[in-house]
């Protein structure tokens, strides 16, 4: 019974552990498209009137049309070439301003990238060494099964289990419609648990579960006296 809670649990923690790092993922594809974007615009921000004259497609001069005008015609022409000069170089000095100020943010949006790669490159390499872990134990573990009617169960059991040659698995399915009231209240709990841990899993209230069996599972020594590991058992059930 605490065996198969336990694997519920375990399973609802590593669908955290999946969503977490999908969230890191996708804060890190985020940050590269802002960097990029920003690398694109920078050109054109800090672009002044003499390398745009040079672009092909723009034009910044303004042509003269008609004949000279009168003195006050050119007094008032040349004072708003002398507004628009002005205009055009507060201009400069803005978008000059906006791009220093904007820089120092820029390098530290990528030093917190490279700061959150580091952590997932350091988590990564600790999942991989304890996954390696797993792997050794494994090829030390010893199995153990127990055959039923229309059913196998295999246990993996380490030898940091501490259990000692000759355990055998003892197993009782609990029933659903059980003539015996406290086994059906039982399979009623663990199927709640189970529908909840689905429901969580597909993020879908109503997702209900067709069919579902229970087992409780224990270990036993040579002389029939129920004993528990001192670590993780990897339980696999087969149906026949």
């Amino acid at each position: 019974m605490d065996l198969i809670t336990k694997m519920t649990e375990m399973f609802a923690r590593m669908r955290q552990t999946i969503m977490k790092r999908r969230k890191v993922v996708t804060a890190l594809a985020c940050l590269v498209v802002f960097v990029t974007t920003y690398s694109l615009i920078l050109p054109a921000v800090t672009l002044d009137e003499n390398a745009a004259a040079d672009q092909s497609g723009l034009n910044t001069k303004t042509e003269q049309v008609g004949e000279a005008e009168s003195q006050e015609g050119q007094g008032a022409s040349d004072e708003q070439g002398q507004v628009s000069e002005q205009t055009q170089d507060g201009e400069a000095e803005q978008a000059e301003g906006t791009q220093q100020g904007q820089q120092p943010g820029g390098q530290d949006q990528q030093v917190g990238g490279e700061s959150r790669d580091q952590d997932v490159s350091e988590k990564s390499e600790k999942a991989e060494a304890a996954k390696d872990e797993e792997t050794k134990d494994e090829a030390k573990a010893q199995t153990i099964k127990y055959e039923g009617s229309d059913f196998v169960i295999t246990a993996k059991v380490g030898k940091n289990a501490g259990l000692a040659d000759g355990a055998k698995l003892k197993v009782k399915e609990i029933k659903k419609n059980s003539s015996d009231a406290e086994e059906q209240k039982l399979y009623e709990t663990y199927y709640d648990k189970a529908t909840k841990a689905i429901q969580n899993d597909t993020g879908e209230a109503d997702k209900e579960l067709n069919f579902a069996r229970f087992f409780d599972i224990s270990f036993v020594d040579k002389d029939g006296k129920t004993v528990e590991p001192a670590a993780k058992v990897d339980i696999k059930i087969e149906y026949t």
